[in-house]
């Protein structure tokens, strides 16, 4: 109980303002900025995270710097997290990045391919009506409860 009246004087209030800070960062899951995340994301990021908070610990008042050992703690697990949603978005890239991808692949290409030219040189399908005066004629068998080849409406 000494400590919390001790923390409460008026020369230790700047000591109270960063125990306040440390309890909202973390009450309050805020996300860690993907460019400071890649700072503390690193071995020496962390190592210095620890030494702040060690510090804080050594020069203010022991709630505080607890405070601070677990708002350190919080903080590098999530940079871990911001990292990794970081590199997960830097792989996975969107379908509007693929297709602008390929188009950038295909901008330059205007040779006909050889398969390109003979479907253009190909005739086109023609389909002539069988000649009037023909011998055989065409017969439909039973359909089976099928619809006829003519047949417009619903199926």
């Amino acid at each position: 109980m000494q400590n919390y009246y001790d923390l409460i004087k008026a020369e230790k209030r700047h000591q109270l303002l960063l125990g306040v800070v440390f309890i909202l960062y973390i009450l309050i899951q805020t996300k860690t900025p993907a460019t400071l995340a890649g700072y503390i994301n690193t071995p020496v990021g962390n190592i210095a995270v620890a030494l702040l908070a060690i510090s804080t610990f050594y020069y203010s008042n022991p709630i505080v710097g607890i405070l601070g050992l677990v708002a350190a703690y919080e903080l590098i697990n999530r940079s871990k997290i911001a990292a990794l949603n970081d590199s997960y978005n830097r792989l996975v890239s969107s379908e509007s990045s693929k297709f602008k991808y390929m188009e950038d692949l295909n901008a330059d290409r205007k040779v006909v391919t050889l398969e390109e030219e003979m479907v253009a040189k190909m005739a086109p399908l023609v389909k002539h009506d069988a000649p009037i005066n023909s011998e055989y004629k065409p017969i439909l068998d039973k359909l089976h409860d099928a619809a006829p080849i003519d047949y417009d409406g619903v199926v």
